[in-house]
């Protein structure tokens, strides 16, 4: 991640992106009908992966690319752009 190498166990936190891609789609009504269980689980995947960010102190790097971003481009929150980098 951003010229780290991670360990396997963070490696499979962060697949998690990929493997609840199928979440991310779902309109809110079908989300209530299954009990936010994909809202649950998208919201632990983001606190895991922001832990990951932290604990190879790649903060800065979000932060310089937001600040980098023109400003009709740039995100409300650094949050935000690790979500959308992330689940690209």
């Amino acid at each position: 991640m951003f010229g780290k190498w991670i360990d396997d166990a963070d490696a499979t936190t962060l697949t998690g992106w990929r493997t609840n891609a199928s979440f991310f789609i779902l309109p809110r009504l079908v989300q209530r009908f299954i009990f936010n269980y994909g809202i649950n689980k998208v919201k632990q995947l983001r606190i895991d992966t922001m832990s990951i960010v932290t604990k190879y102190d790649q903060e800065q790097v979000f932060f310089d690319m937001n600040d980098s971003l023109l400003n009709e481009y740039k995100r409300p929150t650094v949050v935000k752009l690790a979500d959308e980098i992330m689940y690209v």
